[in-house]
Formats: C-alpha cells, sequence, structure tokens
C-alpha cells in the first residue's frame, strides 16, 4: 500500500534511509530540511505489514523513489505520470531501471546517484 506520508512517519523515514546515508544523502537532507509540508516536495512511501519499505520522494520536479528490495514500482509509475510538467527521475540504478520503461512521458533528466 503506497500512501502520501506525514510527519507522523518521520521516523520510520529515517529509519530506512539511515541504513545506507550516503546513498540517501538527499532524501535525508530533503526529509530533514522541507519535511512534509513544505510545497517543494512530496514524500509516499509503500508500506508491508505496516512497515515502510519504499519511499518516493519528489523534490521539485525530481523524483527520487529509494528501497532495499522489490516494491510497488506500478504504483511509484502511476504517481510519477500523474504529475504535471516536465519531470527528472534520479536514485540509485537498481531502484530506478525498473521505473523507467513505465514512464509514459519523457523523463527531461536521469541522474544515477
Amino acid at each position: 500500500m503506497i500512501e502520501k506520508l506525514t510527519t507522523i512517519h518521520t521516523e520510520a523515514v529515517l529509519e530506512l534511509l539511515v541504513k545506507y546515508p550516503a546513498e540517501n544523502v538527499f532524501l535525508i537532507g530533503d526529509v530533514e530540511v522541507y519535511g512534509f509540508h513544505d510545497p517543494i516536495q512530496d514524500v509516499w512511501g509503500q508500506f508491508e505489514d505496516g512497515k515502510l519499505i519504499a519511499i518516493l520522494l519528489r523534490y521539485d520536479r525530481n523524483f527520487i523513489p529509494y528501497s532495499e528490495r522489490t516494491y510497488d514500482v506500478d504504483g511509484f509509475a502511476r504517481i510519477i505520470n500523474d504529475y504535471d510538467g516536465a519531470i527528472e527521475v534520479s536514485g540509485l540504478a537498481h531502484v530506478v531501471e525498473p521505473l523507467l520503461p513505465l514512464m509514459k512521458r519523457r523523463v527531461k533528466k536521469h541522474s544515477e546517484t
């Protein structure tokens, strides 16, 4: 199940991300600085058995997915495809690559972090 996250999810988000702080430096920084209510970003999470297993963060027009395992690629792709305007997708290759074939629009930029 994917849902939009709020401040009540901060601990779960950081718990997932801090296991690999170098790989998640942008995600961690954006959550710490902008939180969940700044219009510059949105954060969604996928839960399985009540545990957060994947995150999709939109900062401006850049979407950054993260998960340590398989995640709901179709669900994340729907969120990205529903965004109005140009998009960028960045993140770890093994997380981003399954998303790219599902993009129903041109990805302006794809960055591997």
